[in-house]
């Protein structure tokens, strides 16, 4: 597509398609319904890419269907990465579209205004459009080019003067300004097999402006300068002929990178018309499956945009500051990511730390009430040691007082046994001795007697 897309430009094509859907009758609305059903394969109430991508082949064919694809990015309104059923409606009603084409490339003409012959056209729209070729209208791309080449004038008939108007390209050809402002004027006289004359005088012709040396991509159809190349790999030029030597293709179509994995690549010797304006070329190729595209690198580009000592390509200049705008707006996008993960990932480690002192708080708690209870079970075991030991103690006093009581029985009753065997031995002795004498005695006194 020619032009990048702006959310005003959504807003614009979401409310045509909007007013032409309340247009419709309840048949027509049904028969819509039935192919946003039919090509809805898996059900789910949305289109995928793929699944536009087989509506749009099986409906245009495929090399038409590689140029519609590029409508994705206008009628995904809410950028959710897949059409729901009044986005697919928008998409249909914008390929639906008498749209006004360039005679010169015969693409349909995207921008908010372009070069007309108003001569050409006027005659046009008073013949009721029975002659098509008298719709002479120009993109701004292929004007650049017809400025490069110093061409200038209708190409029906040179004499006529180009000028710029304005352009609504989410309408049809008869109700674009153009055509509604001629419609609408009565200074104008014309047959269909006659000239156009008009009472209001010819606008003067434009200057020629100084040629850029602008060629036109065949790749992604944008206007580039033949100055050096910007990129490595580019072999030096910014702009590589195409196959078969008819017109070029940018370094930005030849040399790229994904940027999902990073892999780099040029094909500047061999490269391929519209390869790398396919956006889901590189998803069966990248390392990360589904998830790369191609792209180039705006960063080196951008550096090297900034030297001023160098010729420049003058679109490319705010293509790089476009691309630079967008990747620091996603790189802070990715910032502002990464800083939440990191607030998240500070949250979930304080939630964990929280719970792991509550867990070491009760494990505590519950070794502070073992401690205590093993120090109560330890003072009821020394309790009962000491009264235990205090028991003890006292029958060691009382068998102590028992055997010093047995003991002084014992020597009392030795003692007493002593003067018992003494007092008798003394008696013992006593009668011995009396019986000796009253012997002796008797003895005596029998000697005596026998004497």
């Amino acid at each position: 597509m020619p032009r990048a897309w702006t959310a005003e430009d959504r807003k614009r094509a979401w409310a045509a398609s909007m007013s032409a859907w309340n247009a419709l009758d309840a048949t027509a609305k049904q028969e819509l319904r039935s192919v946003f059903n039919q090509g809805d394969k898996d059900g789910d109430n949305t289109w995928s890419r793929a699944e536009l991508k087989q509506f749009l082949e099986k409906s245009f064919g495929p090399e038409q269907a590689a140029r519609l694809q590029d409508l994705w990015s206008l009628v995904d309104a809410n950028g959710d990465g897949s059409l729901d059923f009044y986005e697919v409606g928008t998409l249909v009603y914008v390929v639906g579209l008498e749209k006004t084409s360039c005679c010169r490339c015969r693409e349909p003409i995207y921008d908010d205004s372009l070069m007309a012959c108003r001569t050409c056209c006027t005659q046009h729209v008073q013949c009721n459009g029975q002659r098509p070729s008298d719709w002479i209208a120009l993109c701004e791309a292929c004007e650049r080019v017809r400025r490069v080449f110093r061409q200038s004038g209708c190409p029906n008939d040179p004499s006529h003067v180009l000028e710029r108007v304005a352009h609504d390209p989410f309408v049809n050809r008869a109700a674009c300004p153009l055509y509604r402002e001629l419609s609408s004027t009565g200074s104008n006289r014309s047959s269909c097999s006659g000239s156009v004359t008009s009472s209001r005088p010819s606008p003067p012709p434009t200057p020629p402006q100084q040629p850029q040396e602008l060629v036109q991509c065949r790749c992604c159809t944008g206007m580039h300068a033949l100055v050096p190349g910007y990129l490595k790999g580019s072999g030096g030029s910014h702009m590589v002929p195409a196959p078969g030597g008819s017109g070029y293709i940018c370094e930005l179509c030849a040399v790229w990178m994904c940027e999902s994995c990073g892999t780099q690549g040029c094909d500047v010797h061999h490269p391929q018309v519209g390869k790398w304006r396919k956006t889901l070329v590189h998803v069966d190729k990248c390392t990360r499956v589904g998830e790369g595209r191609w792209r180039f690198d705006a960063r080196p580009l951008v550096t090297a945009s900034a030297d001023t000592s160098r010729p420049h390509c003058p679109t490319c200049l705010g293509t790089f500051k476009q691309v630079q705008a967008q990747q620091q707006a996603d790189e802070a996008a990715a910032q502002q990511a990464a800083q939440r993960g990191a607030a998240q990932a500070a949250h979930q480690q304080w939630a964990q730390h929280t719970q792991h002192a509550a867990a070491q708080h009760a494990a505590a708690q519950q070794s502070a009430q073992a401690a205590q209870l093993w120090a109560q079970q330890a003072a009821a075991q020394q309790a009962q040691q000491a009264a235990a030991q205090q028991q003890q103690r006292k029958a060691d006093k009382k068998e102590r007082k028992r055997e010093l009581r047995d003991a002084a029985v014992g020597v009392a009753v030795e003692t007493a046994a002593e003067k018992v065997a003494e007092t008798v031995a003394e008696v013992v002795m006593e009668k011995v001795m009396e019986t000796a004498i009253d012997a002796g005695v008797e003895a005596v006194a029998s000697a005596c007697t026998i004497m």
